[in-house]
């Protein structure tokens, strides 16, 4: 008896199900006693597809092929050919070869076909079975990250060109930016692949994966590169940077700064937290608030006797990161700031002017169009005196802005 076994992982020792097998051999003696010990079972030839290769088929397609066996003696002949996971037909048969056909289609759905023949003569002797894999290439590129676990993730793709010297995959682990990357595991599969799997990760490390399918020329038939991915985020590990307050109008103060990088964000950014507290007399107030992805906040200091001390962090799907260094804010003209408000006004009044400007060029190109269409339509009144047509023709032209123009005519 066999025990057949099943494992979600290769590394795996408790099976996810187990199921005895068991069969009975019925040894015979062959039918025609002139057979020798030595007897040889049928062989296939080509062009039969060799045994294990893989076959690249375009989705939506039929592919087709041929299996030819011969027999290795006279006292036999090759009856017929078995076939599993394909159609058959036949196409030739004789004492010695018989001839198969087999097509099968890749339908929606399907991302590889395992094929398996053998051929059997006329005395029950079987040949050794053979298998070719078909696999299905769809209509446009793809890659598919599933995590695992904080350290193990599995990789799916799908190409739309065939790769003969199979796949090489490799995981980048991603620096300051996407540019800023390096290797750091690369698994090299067979053509007929189409997953695999990578340990000894880091869950809070940003990756990406890069795929290139090998041609026989050794080189690049396609590649694709997939989205950077944590395989589990976690709390930044450094604050925002570059913070910096610009004092504007009403009291208000503009506060900016720069995300970590995306190595130290240790996940995607979701947003920010601004803890102040501000400090009149002897009496503190505490306050937090919630910011979005925008890195900056525009924050109201009335009174020229508060200070305020404000830090801010960065926030993930795990929580806030370490806090900046606290830097005080004051209301603007305690803290000195006129120039800067009176830069804000000088941007507006020249923003203004411009505007402005702009509507005077606008009314000014539409009058000129005015002109020439008026122009041009006197023209055409003197020149139509002179047809030999009788009569008076009468025309009347409204121009406006748009150089829009309507004509009466009439003639006795």
């Amino acid at each position: 008896a066999i025990q057949v076994e099943d494992f979600a992982r290769s590394e795996d020792i408790i099976p996810l199900s187990s199921v005895p097998l068991q069969f009975v051999v019925n040894v015979v003696s062959p039918s025609n006693a002139s057979i020798p010990c030595d007897y040889l079972p049928p062989i296939f030839i080509p062009p039969t597809p060799l045994n294990g290769t893989c076959i690249p088929v375009l989705w939506g397609q039929t592919w087709s092929g041929t299996l030819l066996a011969q027999n290795q003696f006279d006292v036999s002949s090759v009856n017929n050919i078995f076939v599993t996971g394909a159609t058959p037909y036949v196409v030739m048969k004789n004492s010695t070869y018989i001839s198969v056909g087999i097509v099968w289609t890749a339908t929606a759905g399907s991302s590889k076909q395992v094929v398996c023949y053998g051929a059997i003569e006329n005395h029950g002797i079987s040949s050794v079975a053979q298998c070719i894999t078909l696999l299905v290439m769809k209509n446009t590129s793809g890659i598919d990250i599933n995590v695992l676990s904080d350290h193990e993730v599995k990789v799916n793709w799908t190409f739309t060109k065939p790769a003969p010297l199979g796949f090489n995959v490799s995981v980048y682990e991603v620096g300051d930016n996407a540019t800023d990357v390096r290797v750091v595991k690369t698994n090299l599969m067979d053509s007929c692949s189409q997953s695999t799997q990578f340990s000894g990760l880091d869950g809070g490390t940003p990756y990406l994966v890069i795929i290139k399918g090998m041609n026989e020329l050794n080189g690049v038939s396609e590649s694709i590169v997939s989205s950077i991915y944590f395989l589990s985020q976690k709390v930044p590990i450094e604050p925002p940077y570059g913070i910096a307050k610009i004092a504007l109008l009403d009291h208000r103060i503009l506060l900016t700064w720069s995300k970590p990088t995306l190595k130290n964000a240790r996940g995607f950014v979701t947003g920010y937290s601004l803890i102040y507290s501000c400090v009149k007399n002897t009496s503190i107030e505490l306050k937090l608030y919630e910011v979005s992805e925008e890195r900056f906040y525009l924050l109201t200091v009335n009174d020229s006797a508060v200070t305020c001390s404000v830090a801010v962090c960065t926030r993930t799907i795990a929580g806030c990161g370490p806090l900046s260094e606290p830097f005080i804010v004051q209301e603007p003209s305690a803290a000195g700031l006129q120039s800067n408000s009176s830069t804000y006004l000088l941007v507006i009044y020249l923003l203004s002017s411009m505007v402005a400007l702009s509507i005077l060029v606008t009314i000014a190109i539409s009058l000129l169009q005015c002109f020439v269409c008026k122009h041009v339509r006197r023209s055409e009144n003197t020149t139509s005196t002179n047809r030999r047509h009788s009569g008076i023709e009468m025309e009347m032209v409204e121009c406006n802005a748009d150089a829009t123009r309507k004509e009466i005519g009439k003639e006795f």
